[in-house]
């Protein structure tokens, strides 16, 4: 045990962190946009896995990473565009077409897999060209912070992108009417704003960047392709989302919550005897767990508001 707690300590282990932390916050930033215009994304598995495929075809048969990240997020715009036709023309519920969407990326990515390769399910014979990481000199001569060096671009931009998203929904004018949007439909579509319109541009800029959140898996991570390698990171970025109260900063620490949890099911399987089976589940309870006690504070919070609605009528 001491060896594990001296691992969690390291460097190394932040290091870890963030890498494996890095898609699960463009999910979660990219699930919470949509969530805010009152269009809950589910298909977030399936849009990154697609940005996960294209991300390593692309950049396999370009010999260029940054083509395989450019069409990674074409790819995440694409689909997610088809979750909005759905649900937002052809009125679909958004909660059943996020599930095809999700099963559609699983079964097309696998099939298109086995027509370039050969291979069931795996990227055998595709030399990807993976992104490189950049080194921050500065960062590299602290002794701590040199865990912040050494990531790939995307590593970086999911950073950026809790800044980004934070200024987007309250700073600007169109955050503005995409909250108002989610929170009162009826109300924004009395004040001239088109609800729909609105609802296209989160769904979209959610599969953007859950193309880029796929993207970091396949050629940062782990410089190939797996059937189903983003294996419920979708489903935790959600529950990220929830977790985190549907505020920025809390979703990305909600973010960091199940990626530590994710980094020490790898630390405990590299240092201890226990077995793999359990190991493997650690971010999964964790992710349950967190939901049970979202829906415990959520259950006391409308107990609260409705006995003081009984009060003032009172």
């Amino acid at each position: 045990m001491e060896q594990v707690i001296t691992a969690i300590l390291s460097a190394s282990f932040i290091y870890t962190l963030i890498r494996i932390s890095t898609p699960l916050i463009l999910a979660a930033m990219g699930g919470l946009i949509a969530d805010q215009s009152g269009a809950i994304n589910i298909a977030l598995e399936g849009l990154m896995l697609m940005g996960a495929f294209t991300a390593l075809v692309f950049s396999g048969w370009s010999q260029n990473s940054t083509i395989g990240l450019l069409m990674a997020i074409v790819s995440g715009i694409l689909l997610s565009a088809l979750l909005a036709l759905f649900h937002l023309h052809l009125k679909a519920d958004i909660i059943l077409a996020g599930i095809a969407i999700n099963i559609l990326a699983l079964g097309l990515t696998s099939f298109l897999m086995f027509l370039i390769t050969g291979i069931k399910g795996y990227s055998s014979g595709i030399a990807v060209d993976a992104l490189p990481n950049i080194n921050i000199p500065i960062l590299q001569s602290a002794p701590f912070f040199k865990s912040f060096s050494g990531h790939s671009i995307i590593s970086y931009l999911s950073l950026l992108s809790v800044v980004g998203t934070y200024l987007f929904l309250y700073k600007t004018v169109f955050g503005l009417r995409l909250r108002s949007v989610g929170s009162n439909p009826s109300a924004g579509l009395a004040s001239g704003i088109s609800v729909i319109k609105i609802q296209w541009l989160a769904i979209l800029i959610s599969g953007a960047l859950c193309g880029l959140a796929g993207a970091q898996l396949s050629i940062s991570t782990t410089k190939l392709f797996v059937t189903g390698m983003v294996q419920g990171r979708g489903f935790i970025a959600l529950a990220a989302v929830l977790l985190g109260g549907r505020k920025p900063l809390r979703v990305f620490l909600g973010a960091l919550l199940f990626g530590t949890f994710d980094a020490l099911s790898n630390t405990f399987q590299v240092l201890t005897n226990f077995p793999s089976q359990f190991i493997y589940i650690i971010p999964y309870v964790a992710t349950l767990i967190a939901l049970v006690i979202y829906g415990q504070q959520s259950r006391k919070a409308r107990q609260q508001a409705s006995q003081a609605a009984e009060a003032q009528d009172i």
